[in-house]
């Protein structure tokens, strides 16, 4: 693909993220606002740009699994040098937010899950993400019984950054 098409590829794939204005908060329930309000995305743009490729096969078919879906969230506001991102992908008993930043011309420079929900079979964690005005990333989260009891001492708490260059860094002491 030319360079060109390349760019105009990428363009196509980023508007199908609205800007959001910060601070924004993610949980498993605000996956309903996005699935009914932003287009989704073409199979050849999920495959592009959200799939692992490291996770593809030669032998593969289809590099996405019958149980997989993906849902553009938002964009965070333009950034000097690079884009960031915000998409939902839903699997098997898991639930996952993903940040993934890109430089200008759409390559991936960094990628961090930052709200779940996923389950064993016995205990449900819950992750929330809160992303602020500086692009500082807090995220809770903790453990409950399929019971519906939740445990305390299972609770997280992560904070990430976002720095000027778009890679995603965990903030040491702040766990």
């Amino acid at each position: 693909m030319s360079q060109e098409k390349t760019q105009k590829f990428w363009e196509a794939f980023y508007d199908f993220f609205p800007e959001v204005e910060l601070p924004v908060t993610v949980s498993e329930t605000t996956i309903n606002y996005y699935s009914v309000n932003n287009k989704a995305l073409p199979k050849e743009l999920i495959e592009t740009y959200l799939v692992d490729q490291a996770l593809i096969f030669a032998d593969q078919d289809d590099p996405l699994e019958d149980i997989e879906e993906f849902i553009p969230c938002f964009r965070l506001p333009q950034q000097e040098k690079y884009h960031a991102i915000v998409f939902w992908k839903a699997g098997l008993m898991k639930y996952e937010y993903i940040l993934k930043t890109f430089d200008l011309k759409g390559k991936l420079i960094s990628k961090q899950i930052i709200a779940s929900t996923s389950s064993d079979g016995k205990f449900i964690r819950h992750i929330v993400a809160t992303i602020t005005d500086e692009l500082e990333i807090y995220l809770m989260g903790g453990d409950a019984s399929v019971n519906d009891l939740y445990d305390a001492s299972s609770s997280i708490e992560l904070a990430f950054e976002i720095d000027e260059d778009g890679f995603i860094m965990q903030q040491l002491g702040e766990s």
